[in-house]
């Protein structure tokens, strides 16, 4: 699932280390590994953890940069996503 996963997502390893530059969290491999670890614990699908990791990191980048008309755009768009499933 790892590298479908990686293959998949909105953002690149390079996006995310650019992010989190200077700050004390996880790295790359660490994120994406405690994504599929919570998935496959909770019975998800490889379209559950690229949700989950794409949400994440535009977290990330909405706090980076204090652009919370963002974040408001794309948990609206989240919400959308799943209120259509």
């Amino acid at each position: 699932m790892k590298t479908e996963l990686i293959e998949s997502l909105d953002f690149t390893e390079e996006d995310y280390n650019e992010k989190i530059a200077g700050e004390n969290v996880a790295s790359f491999n660490e994120f994406i590994d405690a994504i599929i670890v919570f998935v496959e614990q909770n019975g998800g699908t490889l379209e559950d953890a690229i949700i989950m990791a794409d949400d994440a990191y535009y977290q990330l980048w909405c706090n980076s940069f204090k652009k919370y008309y963002v974040c408001i755009k794309h948990c609206v768009s989240v919400i959308q996503l799943f209120a259509c499933h």
